[in-house]
C-alpha cells in the first residue's frame, strides 16, 4: 500500500473536552486540577473518543531477549521467536503517512539492540513520527561508544532503560543474565556520548517497583541512578507473569493507589497498533501470545486499525466485556491521572519533584544536590 491519508474514520476531530485532557496529560498541575474537578476523567475520555485515532504504532523488531527477567511477560508467550526482515520493516513504515503519529517505538517484548538493522530502522521510522524511541535493558551495548553515537545520529529522540532492583544482588536476581556494574556503566557512557554529541535525546529510566515497597528502595535508586538519566519514571509491575510481587488493585504505594477498583476499557486499543517481528498486526502492546492478531503481512495498516476485529474488541471493552487475557491483565485496572500522583509523591520521597512525563529528577539537578 502506497502511504497516503487513514480513512476518515481515524481524522476525527476531538471536541473541546477531549483537548483539554490531552492537554492536561502533558502538565501534571492540570491534572491534578481536573482530578479534584471529575474523578471519573478517564470514564469520561473513554465515552468522548468513540472512533479511534491512530497516534502511535509499536515496532516489535524482535522478540528475542538476552536475558530471562523473572518478571517479564515475554517469557510466557509461545510465538516463534525471530528478527524482523528489513523488507518487512520497509514495507510497513511505507504505509504510514509521513509525520503522521506522534511516536513510534522500536520494540515490543524483546529487546531491539539485538536487531543488527536497528540504525536503519530509526532513520526511515523518524520520516513517519515526530518521536522515535527504544526500551533497552542495556547491558548489549557492551560499553560501545560508537553504536550510541550512531543510534543517535540515525535520530533517536528518547532511550528507555529499565531496572529493578538499585543493587547488584537485587538486580541480578531479577534480570537473569544481566550484570549490574555493566547496566550502570552503560548509562553513565551513553549520557557522555549524548551530551558531547551534542544531541537532543532524553534519557529515561523506568525503575519498576516490587512488592514489598520500601521508601528507602526509592532514595537508593535516585543516589544510583539520578546522575546518569534526565529523568526516573517509578512504577509498578504489571502482573502478566508473577502476581506475587505486583501490586494488587487494593494496594496504596506511598499512599497512593496505582489501580482502580473496576477496570476501563484499555486506551491502547484507541490510540496504537503494534507490528509483530513477522508482519502481523496486533492491537495489544502486550501481546506476548499473538492472541490479539489483527491483520497478517499482508493487511495494510490503515485496513487493520480500523478493520472489524479490532473494532469488535474495542466495542467489547467498552461495553465492559473484554476477553479473559484482558480481565486478568492489570492495565485495564491503571489510571493515568494516578500514575502522574504516583510518582509525583515518589519523587518528593526520591528528593526529586515533578513526575513521570515531564521533566522530572534532571541527572545534573541530582548529581548537584549531592
Amino acid at each position: 500500500m502506497i502511504a497516503g491519508k487513514l480513512p476518515a474514520e481515524d481524522e476525527t476531530t476531538l471536541d473541546w473536552r477531549s483537548l483539554v485532557i490531552d492537554a492536561a496529560w502533558r502538565w501534571p498541575p492540570l491534572w491534578r486540577r481536573l482530578k479534584a474537578v471529575h474523578p471519573g476523567y478517564i470514564a469520561l475520555r473513554c465515552r468522548l473518543r468513540r472512533r479511534p485515532r491512530l497516534r502511535w504504532v509499536q515496532v516489535e523488531v524482535t522478540n528475542g531477549c538476552n536475558l530471562a527477567c523473572t518478571m517479564c511477560g515475554n517469557r510466557r508467550g509461545a510465538r516463534e521467536r525471530g528478527l524482523m526482515p528489513s523488507e518487512v520493516f520497509l514495507e510497513r513504515i511505507a504505509q504510514i503517512p509521513d509525520r503522521s503519529l506522534h511516536h513510534i517505538a522500536m520494540h515490543a517484548g524483546g529487546e531491539p539492540l539485538l536487531h543488527p538493522e536497528l540504525e536503519l530502522f530509526v532513520h526511515h521510522a523518524r520520516t513517519k513520527a515526530r518521536e522515535v524511541f527504544i526500551s533497552t535493558n542495556g547491558l548489549l551495548f557492551g560499553r560501545d561508544a560508537g553504536m550510541m553515537r550512531r543510534l543517535l545520529d540515525a535520530g533517536l529522540t528518547h532511550i528507555h532503560f529499565s531496572a529493578e532492583g538499585y543493587d547488584p544482588e537485587t538486580y541480578e536476581a531479577t534480570r537473569v543474565g544481566g550484570h549490574f556494574n555493566d547496566f550502570v556503566a552503560n548509562l553513565a557512557l551513553l549520557r557522555r556520548v549524548r551530551d558531547s554529541a551534542g544531541s537532543g535525546a532524553e534519557i529515561h529510566l523506568q525503575y519498576t517497583l516490587l512488592r514489598p515497597f520500601d521508601a528507602a528502595e526509592i532514595h537508593a535508586a535516585t543516589a544510583v541512578f539520578g546522575p546518569h538519566v534526565d529523568e526516573i519514571e517509578f512504577r509498578p509491575l504489571n502482573n502478566q507473569s508473577r502476581p506475587e510481587i505486583a501490586y494488587r488493585p487494593d494496594e496504596r504505594v506511598a499512599g497512593v493507589r496505582c489501580y482502580r477498583d473496576e477496570p476501563l476499557p484499555c486506551l491502547a486499543l484507541w490510540c496504537g497498533l503494534t507490528v509483530l517481528w513477522d508482519g502481523r498486526v496486533s492491537v495489544c502492546p502486550r501481546d506476548h501470545t499473538g492472541d490479539f492478531v489483527v491483520g497478517d503481512r499482508s493487511t495494510p495498516i490503515a485496513a487493520a486499525w480500523s478493520g472489524a476485529a479490532a473494532r469488535s474488541l474495542r466495542a467489547a471493552h467498552a461495553r465492559d466485556d473484554p476477553p479473559g487475557l484482558c480481565r486478568t491483565c492489570s492495565e485495564p485496572y491503571a489510571s493515568t491521572l494516578d500514575m502522574v500522583e504516583l510518582n509525583r509523591t515518589l519523587h518528593a520521597i526520591g528528593g526529586g519533584g515533578g513526575c513521570a512525563g515531564t521533566p522530572a529528577l534532571r541527572g545534573r539537578e541530582t548529581a548537584a544536590a549531592q
